[in-house]
């Protein structure tokens, strides 16, 4: 049917639950772009007479920045103040990250400068390095079964970080995939050092931690976090026992 009509002709269609232009309806959006341009240019040049400066900045090189910015420090310091409030955001992401884990490194450090717990560790951590040492030598004598074990651990890692990625979208919100491995490996340092088994809740707290730090709002990273471990460690231990049972059945293991 019709959605709307202007100079008697129509420029919206419903198509299903949703709608769309017609050929008339994007002449019309054409010259409403032109309009808000021109808005946006009027705006502008009014703003420039009181001395105030908007738009977009586009710097090519970091020699042209520093030039520029000197520049624009004694003529706007307004502007200065914004690009340094943006700056500040986009990096509070990467610090959180490495302070995180320059506190754990250093509380691991002061922990093990006590006789007591060194031993403690050298009691409990050696003799895993050396049969973990004794199975990766077995693996390198086949090669295949080497790669097979490499390679499955890191897609299973990227699965992970797809899941989480996935979910993120399907809240509307989107990261790149190195921010998603940099959170995700933040989590999965906090599970490992916390006495929780499995790091459960510790892990969410450092995925949420990690997603709000990179300029997620906490309401979606919390949602978005509670979906990726759902699918990815509440609900795979189900199907995992039928699969234990399945394989001691036919000694498998």
């Amino acid at each position: 049917g019709i959605q709307a009509r202007t100079g008697g002709k129509t420029v919206v269609r419903r198509t299903g639950r949703g709608v769309r232009l017609t050929e008339a309806g994007q002449v019309l959006q054409g010259y409403a772009d032109r309009m808000l341009n021109l808005w946006t240019e009027a705006s502008d040049e009014m703003a420039s007479f009181v001395g105030q400066f908007s738009g977009i900045l586009r710097v090519g090189a970091v020699t042209t920045a520093v030039v520029v910015y000197r520049q624009l420090a004694t003529r706007t310091p307004k502007v200065i103040e914004s690009i340094r409030m943006v700056l500040i955001g986009q990096t509070t992401w990467l610090r959180v990250p490495l302070i995180i884990v320059l506190v754990v490194s250093v509380v691991v450090g002061i922990a093990l400068l006590i006789p007591r717990i060194r031993s403690l560790a050298r009691q409990k951590l050696l003799p895993r390095v050396a049969e973990s040492w004794s199975h990766l030598r077995l693996l390198a004598q086949h090669p295949r079964k080497l790669v097979a074990v490499i390679g499955g651990c890191i897609a299973a890692q990227l699965l992970v970080v797809f899941a989480l990625g996935t979910s993120l979208h399907a809240f509307g919100q989107h990261l790149s995939l190195p921010v998603l491995i940099v959170v995700i490996t933040l989590a999965s340092i906090l599970g490992g050092v916390s006495p929780v088994p499995g790091g459960m809740g510790v892990v969410e707290a450092g995925m949420i931690l990690g997603l709000t730090a990179a300029g997620i709002s906490e309401s979606n990273a919390v949602a978005a976090v509670f979906v990726q471990r759902l699918f990815t460690s509440y609900l795979p231990p189900i199907w995992g026992w039928f699969v234990l049972v399945w394989m001691r059945r036919r000694e498998y293991l």
